[in-house]
């Protein structure tokens, strides 16, 4: 490209050639052409001026397209990532969701099965519950069924079974006030049934102490 410098150095040859002719010629032969050569070297000096002002330019273009053209591949290349984590977040989202809804069906199954229990359970106590006021020899049944349990308490203070006294009348003081919760004809209110087997069980306390007391006595000496 034609440059500046250029146009020094075709100016200066210009002018060498012209002392040439100058010399052998005279100045009159180049008065006329010297001043046209002159303007036509300024145009040209302004022209290339021009071109390297415009060849800086487009440089700066081209490099400007260039950073804008890596730019955009960029902006695509983060444009996939992101499309590509947003799938998986949507995959891992739906198959979170449809596991929170297989668990959600199978707890609403299991309510159901467990209330269904329920009912069939309340409704067989129900049932059994008629069935036992219903029947009349309930009332002997319970009172053979606490009778083991003073027994036991007498048996264990007997045979000096201390330890076991105070744990066998309290099983059999539950015994009695569970079956006896409700009242009914013919059975002995609770309060009377508690006085007896606290009466018995100061008995068997007074009797467990004259039995030490006993021991004592005949301890024979070493």
């Amino acid at each position: 490209m034609f440059t500046s410098m250029d146009v020094y150095d075709a100016a200066s040859v210009i002018g060498h050639e012209c002392q040439l002719i100058v010399s052998q010629y005279g100045p009159e032969i180049v008065q006329g052409l010297m001043p046209k050569v002159i303007s036509m070297l300024e145009e040209l000096e302004n022209c290339a001026v021009y071109c390297e002002k415009e060849k800086d330019e487009i440089i700066r273009l081209q490099q400007m397209t260039e950073e804008l053209r890596q730019d955009c591949r960029s902006q695509a290349a983060l444009k996939e990532k992101c499309d590509q984590n947003l799938e998986q977040l949507e995959q891992s989202w739906y198959c979170e969701t449809q596991k929170l809804l297989d668990e959600v069906t199978s707890l609403e199954e299991e309510n159901n099965r467990l209330a269904h229990q329920l009912a069939s359970e309340v409704s067989a106590d129900a049932d059994a519950a008629a069935a036992d006021s219903s029947d009349p020899g309930i009332d002997s049944d319970t009172t053979s069924r606490a009778k083991p349990g003073v027994s036991s308490v007498l048996r264990a203070a007997v045979e000096g079974k201390t330890e076991t006294v105070s744990t066998a009348m309290q099983v059999a003081a539950k015994a009695m006030t569970d079956k006896l919760q409700t009242p009914q004809p013919g059975i002995l209110p609770i309060d009377m049934i508690s006085s007896v087997l606290s009466e018995t069980e100061e008995r068997l306390q007074m009797s467990e102490q004259e039995s030490k007391r006993s021991v004592c006595v005949y301890k024979p000496v070493k």
